[in-house]
């Protein structure tokens, strides 16, 4: 005798339902009363952030939240007042208001009017209207904040930051991006360097002061001095910061992650004091830093050698650091050397040879690579992403292509196109995988982010959709080779590789390329030729137009 589903005990189908997406949960309280009620119990929705468009009154909705044991809550649209969230939540853990660009300090001022001991994190991203005002309300009745949010809030000033260090001593978490009203005395205040006022936010573990322009090296010696136990510094786009604040950080024991993107004043005297003090680094980003060369490369492996993530996009590096680098960080993970120009084979060679454990490597924008670099790359057992791009060969350096029999066409289809079974490896649409634009190459890897918009770090997109359109051919398990799972064009759009390739399917790896880099050429090849058909057809089509308006004449001449 067969048990049905629903003789189960609630407690089963709630272990069962807690597999489920959300969108799922909620169908299946829909069924029936039994299950209903076992998809009602906590269990099912813990860690679950309810994601509302708040436009019209629904009693029904926050008592049912809290049956369900719903304390995070994202408010997609805010058409009613905020404190209509807070009355209805009393519970609320976690509030994400980030892009309610309407919300304004009188908003957020009705709404916390009394102490909120159960909210740990607020998210005010972008609420470009949020003052000082608020941050003062926020430090009076939110003490119990552990996140605080405040990217592109470009109305704060450094009262406000006095009022976060006087109010809020248990934040471990804050962002500042692009808040470029602040100065050196605004982070003297979190470090707690004006005791008189405020106690400071020394217990900060992770800070994002990301193009927060007017920072100099006066700030980093607030932060070596206060906030001792800081384990991620968010630091790019930050152009006033310079090699001596970074002999300031060089001492900070704790600090696991340092990001110095787009420093325009970092140099391989800035490196060599970070390598020179007592960091123990795992993430460190110093792409865009022009100044950054060669020499840093031999530092980092002095000093750094524990690092698992490194950025050096753009960078003044050649095969010669990456040859006194590679000796010494076995541990690395993931090396990005996207736009280094200057890199070759033979660097690529120096990483296969050293970094076994590598599993994500970015080569956007080296141009100087071939076949033979890229064979070597894709020997590394670990390796899982690789990304190319701006990156062309020559005649003599095509590769191969795949064998005729190692796939099968799906039928009817174009050649290269593949079933949609086959297609779900790729994770496109049937037998196509759509090409998008790319960034570039950027990473938050040590604690990007958004950042503002950077010419050096922008590819070039040309030609409409129907033509980025690439195909691409089945590979992994089937095709003895490493999966594809996103692809992206060539000449300026990076083009991700998921591998996960044995040493002994080379073979295939490399017909692989050599299929993708033939497709993607003929499909330049076609854009490249498209600009003089239409011109063809600009010129035709008034010709034609006029042939049919003396044909019309003559025939409006004659007789009827």
């Amino acid at each position: 005798m067969e048990t049905h589903i629903s003789c189960l005990f609630p407690e089963l189908l709630a272990m069962i339902f807690g597999y489920l997406d959300v969108r799922d949960k909620g169908r299946a309280a829909q069924v029936c009363t039994a299950w209903r009620d076992a998809a009602y119990h906590k269990s099912v929705w813990r860690g679950v952030e309810a994601k509302l468009h708040l436009r019209r009154a629904n009693p029904s909705l926050f008592p049912s939240l809290q049956a369900r044991g719903i304390r995070r809550v994202q408010i997609l649209s805010l058409r009613r007042s905020l404190s209509y969230v807070i009355q209805g939540m009393a519970n609320i853990e976690s509030l994400n208001l980030s892009g309610c660009y309407n919300l304004t300090d009188n908003g957020l001022g009705h709404a916390f009017v009394q102490e909120i001991g159960s909210l740990r994190a607020l998210n005010l991203s972008l609420c470009k209207q949020i003052t000082d005002s608020s941050l003062g309300r926020i430090a009076q009745y939110l003490k119990g904040l552990e996140v605080l949010e405040l990217g592109g809030c470009s109305n704060i000033t450094n009262t406000g930051l006095l009022l976060i260090a006087w109010g809020l001593q248990r934040l471990k978490s804050l962002n500042l991006r692009s808040c470029r009203h602040l100065s050196d005395v605004g982070i003297g205040h979190l470090a707690g360097m004006t005791r008189s006022a405020a106690e400071g936010c020394l217990g900060l573990e992770q800070l994002t002061l990301q193009d927060c322009q007017k920072l100099t090296d006066l700030s980093l010696k607030h932060i070596s001095r206060g906030l001792t136990g800081l384990r991620l510094l968010n630091l790019s786009f930050c152009g006033g910061i310079s090699d001596a604040g970074l002999l300031h950080l060089s001492h900070m024991g704790s600090l696991r992650s340092l990001n110095l993107r787009s420093c325009d004043n970092i140099s391989d005297t800035g490196i060599m004091h970070l390598a020179m003090g007592s960091l123990r680094l795992s993430g460190l980003d110093v792409s865009f830093c022009d100044k950054v060369g060669d020499q840093s490369l031999a530092y980092i492996a002095q000093g750094l050698d524990g690092l698992k993530s490194l950025s050096l996009c753009s960078c003044h590096i050649s095969d010669d650091g990456i040859n006194r680098m590679v000796r010494q960080m076995h541990g690395l993970r993931t090396l990005n050397i996207g736009q280094c120009v200057r890199i070759t084979d033979k660097g690529l060679e120096l990483i296969a040879e050293h970094l076994s454990q590598l599993t994500g490597i970015d080569l956007y924008g080296c141009t100087r690579i071939t076949k033979r670099g890229l064979e070597r790359i894709t020997q590394l057992p670990c390796l899982k992403v690789l990304n190319l791009g701006l990156w062309q060969m020559t005649d003599s350096e095509k590769v191969r292509k795949l064998q005729p029999n190692s796939l099968a066409a799906a039928p009817g289809g174009p050649p290269g196109a593949f079933t949609g079974s086959q297609n779900r490896l790729l994770g496109g649409r049937d037998g196509w995988t759509e090409a998008n634009s790319s960034s570039g190459g950027k990473d938050a890897s040590a604690g990007g982010g958004e950042g503002p918009p950077d010419p050096r770090a922008s590819g070039s997109r040309e030609g409409n959709e129907e033509e980025d359109m690439v195909p691409v051919p089945l590979c992994g398990e089937e095709a003895g080779g490493p999966v594809v799972q996103k692809t992206k064009g060539i000449n300026g759009r990076q083009f991700g590789t998921e591998l996960g390739a044995e040493n002994s399917k080379q073979d295939s790896s490399v017909g692989l390329l050599g299929s993708i880099l033939e497709t993607a050429r003929t499909n330049t090849a076609r854009k490249a030729s498209s600009p003089a058909r239409h011109a063809s057809m600009a010129i035709q089509k008034p010709q034609r137009h006029q042939e049919r308006k003396s044909e019309q004449a003559s025939l409006g001449s004659g007789p009827p």
